[in-house]
């Protein structure tokens, strides 16, 4: 993947995206198709050594960007939308709920490069880290 770091680093609009970037700050891009976010994404995680967190409009968008990171060699995972149960039901699945935990896990443990959630599950409450840190 060298060679595509080397092309979008070489190119005027991301060399300014790169130095307006902090570790501190976050930043936004609009108006360029998937593909070219997740080459933006790595090469500013390979170019800056840091790890990013994106939001994406739906589950769709954040699946689809995270093959495409998986694809160019980054360990990418989907923060998924916590589905609620508000009756009561005999059989009640934890599946994304485990699915939350894993990504927090990878997250704070250091084994992932990139987190992707929409803006649903990203406002959605979860265990702090020291407890998760703890359990």
């Amino acid at each position: 993947m060298k060679f595509l770091f080397d092309v979008m680093q070489g190119m005027k609009p991301f060399a300014t995206l790169s130095s307006a970037l902090s570790a501190d700050s976050p930043c936004a891009v609009t108006g360029v198709s998937g593909v070219h976010k997740a080459n933006i994404i790595s090469t500013l995680c390979h170019q800056k050594n840091v790890r990013a967190f994106c939001a994406v409009e739906n589950e769709q968008v954040a699946q689809t960007l995270c093959n495409d990171l998986c694809t160019m060699g980054m360990k990418a995972y989907v923060y998924p939308t916590r589905d609620f149960t508000f009756m009561n039901v005999t059989g009640e699945s934890h599946e994304y709920e485990h699915q939350r935990i894993n990504v927090l896990t990878k997250l704070i443990s250091g084994e992932c490069d990139v987190v992707i959630a929409c803006m649903d599950a990203a406002s959605q409450y979860t265990i702090p880290k020291d407890v998760l840190k703890s359990a």
